[in-house]
């Protein structure tokens, strides 16, 4: 998986093949993320937020239509640091590296 260039904003975007690319921004963040997911398919997302510990600190089950959203992580208190951002659907996964200001 190679993170692709996005000049619009400071983004993350991984094409995992050509029926799942997954953009996460701004990366880094303070208090929300917002996720655009461009997919051929119909099903369920599952994202879960990781600490560096394997920590899981998020944990949200999405339907299948929803395309793009704004996660606003300011109640789970994260510390400044490195978290993966894993997404998940019945035919894909992608792994994200994000970053907490």
């Amino acid at each position: 998986l190679n993170p692709l260039p996005d000049n619009n904003y400071n983004a993350t975007k991984i094409m995992v093949n050509d029926n799942f690319v997954v953009s996460v921004f701004p990366n880094p963040f303070a208090n929300n993320l917002s996720i655009e997911i461009a997919t051929n398919e119909n099903e369920n997302l599952l994202i879960e937020l990781v600490d560096v510990t394997g920590r899981i600190v998020l944990h949200n089950e999405y339907k299948s239509l929803l395309r793009s959203f704004e996660l606003d992580l300011t109640a789970l208190q994260l510390n400044e640091g490195v978290y993966f951002m894993k997404l998940n659907n019945d035919q894909n996964a992608a792994v994200i590296k994000v970053v907490k200001q």
